[in-house]
């Protein structure tokens, strides 16, 4: 109910400008107030917010327009606060045990959509969510990512070696060691999912500042310009 008191604020055009400034600063005073009863739960706000700040900014025709009462409440939470419950809202809900056993199972795939990336990225580039903070919570974890980069610059490096070698005799395994590789540069590519999405949304907010501090942290275990994300990413910057 108080959330859509705010969205209303939004799309309220007859109240002047500090109307509907004292309008808003009251609905949310309340908010704060009956959470401090508990009678709201503090993190269910935040992510109901998030939620509903993801909607309007991909339904927005002017991308430049914030929903300034929902980024008003979030200000209220700690920044720390804020930061746990978007890197929650990142992670792809798990399917039940029964759905991933059995012979022929295949790996859930992420129910994360795109525009949450999005969302999230716009609040860091506002200060309302720390970069860090979700980065560390985002799937796999670096020492999993370095791991691939070890296998596919092994399988790179014994490609390279192979490349002008013609096999006339068919014993060197051509064909296996291209396998090999192929697996190894999808598994790399794969791996790096979540991490590459999050920089993928940074570059479509044209915030290069905390995108160049994702890659150079990427470039410390890997190299992301490897990953064929990235390289689809940047032209279209």
């Amino acid at each position: 109910m108080y959330i859509d008191r705010l969205l209303h604020l939004e799309m309220d055009v007859e109240g002047t400008a500090e109307q509907l400034t004292k309008t808003r600063e009251s609905v949310i005073d309340d908010v704060m107030l009956l959470m401090g009863y508990s009678y709201l739960c503090p993190n269910r706000i935040i992510a109901m917010a998030i939620d509903i700040y993801e909607r309007i900014i991909i339904e927005e025709a002017e991308p430049s327009k914030k929903p300034q009462a929902i980024l008003a409440l979030l200000r209220r939470f700690s920044r720390d606060r804020v930061s746990k419950v978007a890197s929650f809202l990142l992670h792809p809900g798990q399917p039940p045990a029964a759905a991933v056993g059995g012979k022929d199972a295949k790996p859930p795939e992420p129910n994360v959509r795109a525009s949450q990336f999005v969302a999230t990225a716009s609040l860091i580039s506002l200060n309302l969510v720390d970069l860090r903070m979700v980065w560390s919570y985002l799937e796999p974890s670096e020492k999993k990512i370095q791991e691939a980069w070890s296998h596919l610059n092994f399988r790179y490096e014994a490609k390279l070696k192979t490349v002008s070698i013609v096999d006339l005799s068919g014993k060197q395994n051509l064909a296996r060691d291209k396998r090999y590789f192929n697996g190894c540069a999808k598994n790399f590519n794969l791996m790096l999912n979540q991490k590459i999405r999050l920089v993928e949304a940074m570059i479509s907010i044209n915030d290069w500042c905390n995108a160049c501090v994702m890659l150079t942290q990427l470039r410390r275990i890997c190299r992301p310009c490897m990953n064929h994300y990235i390289r689809q990413a940047l032209p279209l910057a």
